[in-house]
């Protein structure tokens, strides 16, 4: 099973590109940890991921600045493409199914409640009833 599911912070606001068939946004989210070394001195670790976000979650996403912390569930996927000078380059990347921010005000619906500030992106919902 593909599922990956992060908590961290984006960095710079998504770049959101469309195409005839849709609409594309990219944008990093950097988590962190941390260990004691052999001097039992505390270091801070910083991974970053590429997250890569379709349609009407891409527009939404694109909205939002930089700088906050978001939790993204989604799919990880590999992919090769060839640079101008014929370079062959390889990265991994989260298809998001789904992003939430933190910290984002919720939008007014004209006095109304609130609403969720959660986006979900089109595929098929993941079942918390799994067989195992």
């Amino acid at each position: 099973m593909n599922i990956v599911i992060l908590q961290g912070r984006t960095g710079k606001k998504a770049e959101l590109r469309t195409f005839d068939n849709g609409s594309l946004a990219t944008f990093s989210v950097a988590t962190n940890e941390g260990y004691y070394d052999q001097n039992k001195q505390w270091v801070d670790k910083t991974e970053w991921h590429n997250v890569v976000v379709r349609d009407s979650l891409a527009k939404r996403v694109a909205e939002w600045p930089g700088g906050i912390e978001v939790l993204v569930e989604g799919k990880l996927k590999t992919r090769e493409y060839e640079k101008a000078d014929k370079q062959k380059v390889k990265t991994t990347e989260i298809i998001a199914r789904s992003v939430k921010p933190f910290g984002i005000p919720k939008p007014e619906t004209h006095g109304a409640k609130q609403e969720e500030a959660e986006v979900s992106g089109e595929g098929p919902e993941v079942s918390d009833d799994l067989p195992f």
